[in-house]
């Protein structure tokens, strides 16, 4: 048996070699990625139709638009159709628009077992390189990034006073 273990380190789920089963369905949607551990080698065969968007691989006619409209947050995602290239041009192929500022895409080393973030910078483009994405390999993609507000210089100095009568008392007492 081998065995996958999801984004969530917690969940671990068993897959039978004998039934070629899993013991729960993982259907993915297009474009969605997924993680595998396997105490060994193995080869998997893919096979089925590649649907082609027409704003991805231009010049092959009219046909559907790739449009996903990714909440923002962190997704595990790949290109939907066959392609490869520098993160710079993939990511409008897998999220369907631009990038913004302080988003970053995060893809693994498959031979360090270690993960290369980039962030994009407006102005600037990826500070940590350009790296490429393979056909078929999926990354995290932090989309529309959370902005931790600045406290407001009166909040910190209203703070720094309730500090520093809360220190006065101690002394005096």
């Amino acid at each position: 048996m081998g065995f996958c273990r999801e984004c969530v380190p917690a969940c671990l789920h068993l897959y039978n070699a004998a039934s070629h089963l899993w013991d729960i369905n993982y259907a993915l949607n297009l474009g969605q990625g997924g993680r595998l551990h396997s105490p060994s080698q193995w080869t998997n065969t893919f096979v089925g139709q590649v649907h082609i968007y027409t704003n991805i691989l231009t010049g092959l006619g009219a046909g559907d638009l790739w449009q996903p409209n990714y909440a923002n947050g962190l997704h595990l995602i790949s290109c939907p159709d066959p392609l490869a290239g520098p993160v710079s041009s993939m990511f409008t192929n897998v999220m369907g628009r631009l990038p913004s500022n302080g988003e970053w895409v995060q893809i693994l080393d498959p031979g360090t077992q270690t993960y290369l973030t980039t962030t994009f910078h407006t102005g600037t483009g990826w500070d940590n390189g350009d790296p490429t994405l393979s056909v078929g390999e999926s990354a995290w993609f932090n989309s529309g990034p959370v902005v931790v507000p600045e406290p407001a210089s009166l909040a910190l100095a209203g703070l720094g006073a309730g500090a520093l009568l809360v220190f006065r008392r101690r002394k005096s007492v």
